[in-house]
């Protein structure tokens, strides 16, 4: 007979949910388990704070990246009490032997490009449709925008300091270099004076704000940036900062109003650009988000991670191809950032571009070898490619990194198990069962993969160990009665014979046709794979081990022992959706 398509192993781990539930009332659960093993990027654009002084003042520059040397210590004497040649020279000498986490951080707060978030938050709800890129928590990137170039504000502070070296614009703007190089306890210090002297205008107060700001002070930060705004209701980076501080809480109404109002007062804000197109994302109003970053990467054309915010929007609108350029700029930009690479990987294995994808994945993996997300894809891709010893070794690996990543361990058993290595895949299917617990299918291949390892008794003492965890009236408990109780099959296959739904039945023929073959009965085993593989439910791994099966072991017809065993056709359980075949995935028109 014609089968359907075969579905993709790395379509299998991009597109699936890993919940397990079973359905109220059914003799055997219909929910395959499935998973996504979708990376929950960490803070990854989003690089702090921010310096503060209008743009008339201190102009935006582009940001200088690792320009902080650790252990750089401040000098023991004051800055002001240097001649300004001196202290050019002084400073310039700070700024090129670097600031602090600049721009991966100024302080408290930078984004941890190689942060690994939890495997909750990778356990991401898989979508039918484009895969959205996923979006992370906000994190201010106001104190690196602000900042600038440390340059510029070293030949700021020498002109100031020239003409008048006492003076609150000379304070304000030492306050602001303290900042660019890090030192926040010391621009706090020197603008609490202009505070206590009354003369802390709305910069100074917004400078203030961020010193607090990178030392982990929120709240303090928050209160200060309503003052600035009180004494210049116009003050643009003030509104743009409260509307991170919004953000970062999910605040997403109040933060988009200040986005808003900043933008009024200065359309050129990047960072109020950025924000309000981080906010319209997290609202799914994806092409107004667009229309924000483009006015974005306009701005600041050479920071990749506008690339990356709009590659969100672009891929949860629909535009994969637009996606796709612009994950390509940013790699472009800033070519050893990881989740570039498993983004664009993703999109890539979405329009069928799978040796793009690999190479994607492959590089990820190459950045960061000891980082296991990387190998879940990649492996994937080496399934497809049908690479499977690669496959196995990266589902290893996965497994070492990360043994608490549950998701894993279905694709690597049954790649273990359809390779024969059947002590590695009970030892991979006991640990997907130990975490989803109502998965019983994968109970019982565990002790299935032991007995066909020649582990008789593992598999009898783990039978014996979870059999009480099954619910007695489905037919995986039939079925593990049927490995341990000499007969209990005459029962199973009884049962069988009346049983109207196709699913349920599919399955529980498959876990029939399994002990036949353990019991040596190979005609009967073959007959009933036979009948798994032709009711075409290529959702259940069931189907996808029985066509392994078929062509693996069975591939020549074997004499059925007692055919009087055989079992009547099912009907069609139309209200069981998981018996349709899986969506075709779109054909490949990258464009980049």
């Amino acid at each position: 007979m014609q089968r359907e398509k075969r579905i993709s192993p790395l379509n299998r781990i991009h597109n699936l949910i890993f919940l397990h539930t079973s359905q109220p009332g059914a003799a055997i659960s219909n929910t395959e388990t499935t998973w996504l093993p979708d990376q929950h990027r960490p803070l990854w654009h989003r690089l702090s704070s921010r310096l503060a002084l209008h743009p008339s003042r201190l102009p935006h520059s582009k940001p200088k990246p690792h320009l902080y040397r650790p252990g750089h210590t401040k000098p023991a004497y004051s800055l002001l009490a240097l001649s300004p040649l001196v202290l050019t020279l002084l400073l310039t000498a700070i700024v090129l032997s670097g600031c602090a986490g600049f721009p991966g951080g100024l302080g408290k707060g930078g984004p941890d490009k190689e942060a690994r978030p939890s495997a909750e938050e990778e356990q991401a709800a898989a979508q039918e449709e484009a895969p959205e890129l996923e979006v992370d928590p906000y994190q201010s990137i106001s104190n690196s925008m602000a900042a600038g170039d440390p340059t510029e504000a070293v030949n700021k502070f020498e002109q100031a300091y020239s003409k008048d070296p006492d003076s609150p614009e000379t304070q304000l703007l030492y306050s602001s270099l303290l900042i660019s190089v890090g030192k926040a306890a010391e621009a706090e210090t020197v603008l609490q004076k202009l505070v206590e002297n009354d003369q802390a205008d709305a910069d100074a107060l917004y400078n203030l704000a961020l010193a607090k700001g990178m030392q982990g002070k929120a709240a303090e930060q928050a209160a200060l940036l309503k003052q600035a705004i009180d004494k210049d209701p116009d003050h643009a980076p003030a509104h743009a900062t409260l509307g991170e501080l919004y953000l970062e809480k999910k605040e997403l109404d109040k933060a988009q109003q200040q986005f808003a109002k900043s933008i009024d007062a200065n359309p050129d804000n990047f960072i109020a650009r950025t924000g309000y197109g981080h906010v319209l994302i997290r609202k799914k109003e994806y092409e107004e988000a667009v229309t924000q970053l483009d006015r974005a990467v306009e701005l600041k054309p050479n920071y990749p991670f506008s690339y990356v915010d709009r590659a969100k929007a672009k891929s949860s609108s629909g535009d994969i191809n637009g996606a796709l350029a612009d994950l390509t700029e940013a790699v472009k930009l800033d070519p050893d950032h990881y989740w570039n690479y498993i983004d664009r990987g993703k999109l890539r294995l979405y329009v069928n571009n799978l040796e793009k994808a690999y190479a994607d994945f492959n590089r990820a993996a190459e950045l960061r070898p000891d980082y296991f997300l990387s190998y879940v894809y990649r492996g994937g891709a080496h399934e497809d490619l049908e690479k499977t010893e690669a496959a196995l070794s990266d589902y290893r690996k996965v497994a070492e990194l990360r043994p608490d990543y549950y998701p894993i361990y279905q694709p690597y058993a049954l790649l273990a198990f359809n390779q024969k290595n059947y002590s590695e895949a009970a030892k991979a299917f006991a640990s997907h069962y130990e975490r989803y617990k109502e998965d019983h299918s994968h109970g019982l291949m565990a002790a299935a993969s032991y007995y066909l390892a020649g582990e008789q008794e593992k598999g009898d003492r783990y039978i014996k160990k979870h059999i009480d965890q099954m619910p007695r009236d489905t037919y995986m408990y039939d079925a593990a009665r049927t490995f341990i109780e000499k007969g209990y099959d005459n029962h199973l296959i009884a049962k069988l014979n009346s049983e109207k739904k196709i699913t349920i039945k599919t399955r529980a023929l498959f876990y029939a046709a399994l002990y036949y073959e353990l019991q040596g009965n190979l005609g009967l085993a073959r007959k009933y794979y036979l009948e798994v593989d032709e009711a075409n439910l290529y959702g259940l791994i069931e189907t996808r081990l029985a066509e392994a099966k078929l062509e693996n072991t069975f591939d020549e017809p074997a004499q059925t022992t007692d055919p009087a065993q055989a079992t009547n056709p099912a009907e069609p359980d139309k209200s069981d959706k998981s018996g349709t075949s899986e969506k075709p995935t779109p054909q490949s028109n990258e464009i980049e």
